[in-house]
């Protein structure tokens, strides 16, 4: 067997390609490190704020604003409706369904032909025969077409201390949005959480995210600087070893069998 007269070339090789490999998962690592924690820091950062604008709301007196439909606005703790504005405690909503959706079948008839028969009975058996000709070709075609009719009605009543409010609309798009405030009523009416109390509790609240956001914010820019830095370490050892640049694990491989098993 015959081996290359410097076999530290292979060697040599082999050690570059490692330690290449090494700096690119190195790089691989961090950049996904970085990656992980500035998603996190983010979705820190809108939590932060969806916060705050929760407690300036809440500072309103009325807090956020959970639904509306034409006069009325149904708040965290207020309720606006034509002749009411004031605290949601205490109110309760009810919706009624008056109608129903129903199946109406329509029954069509139609009469076509007759002609043609007629002109053949008729130079058969003469005029009396034209009659019975015309009568035995007509075909009548009936047909049945069934509608959807729907007939409902929708009325959302709110009732509080001092005030009765009802609103009644037709047509289904109303009957998710007449639900939907129904329960946003009902729940924040059983409320036993003054608007004080959660003011204090946001406050808590605003100041934990806040925390949390400045640790996320020194760990995303330690990440970054991570993967910076590993960055430039993997382009530094990329000019240093140019004609390794393009070399993968199977040609380290390769040159590896050559060396050692070099033809005779």
């Amino acid at each position: 067997m015959q081996q290359d007269d410097n076999p530290m070339d292979t060697v040599n090789i082999v050690d570059v390609e490692a330690l290449l490999l090494r700096s690119r998962e190195s790089l691989n690592n961090a950049e996904k490190h970085a990656k992980t924690t500035s998603a996190k820091c983010y979705a820190l950062k809108l939590k932060y704020e969806s916060a705050c604008r929760r407690l300036e709301h809440l500072k309103g007196g009325k807090g956020p604003l959970l639904a509306s439909k034409g006069p009325l606005e149904v708040y965290e703790f207020w309720l606006n409706v034509p002749g009411y504005s004031g605290t949601i405690k205490g109110v309760t909503a009810r919706l009624t369904q008056y109608g129903d959706v129903q199946q109406v079948a329509e029954v069509k008839g139609k009469t076509s032909g007759g002609l043609g028969g007629a002109v053949i009975g008729g130079v058969i058996f003469g005029p009396v025969g034209a009659v019975v000709g015309a009568v035995a070709s007509r075909k009548t075609t009936i047909t049945t077409e069934t509608h959807t009719v729907d007939s409902r009605q929708f009325e959302l009543e709110v009732v509080g201390q001092g005030f009765a409010w009802s609103t009644i609309q037709t047509g289904e798009q109303y009957l998710s949005s007449f639900q939907q405030i129904r329960d946003y009523i009902n729940n924040r009416g059983r409320q036993d959480e003054s608007i004080e109390d959660a003011i204090a509790t946001q406050l808590n609240t605003v100041e934990e995210t806040r925390v949390a956001l400045d640790n996320a914010t020194v760990a995303e820019r330690e990440a970054l600087e991570a993967s910076a830095e590993a960055l430039t370490s993997y382009n530094s050892l990329l000019k240093e070893h140019p004609t390794h640049n393009s070399q993968s694990p199977q040609t380290v491989l390769t040159a590896i069998k050559a060396w050692l098993f070099g033809s005779k």
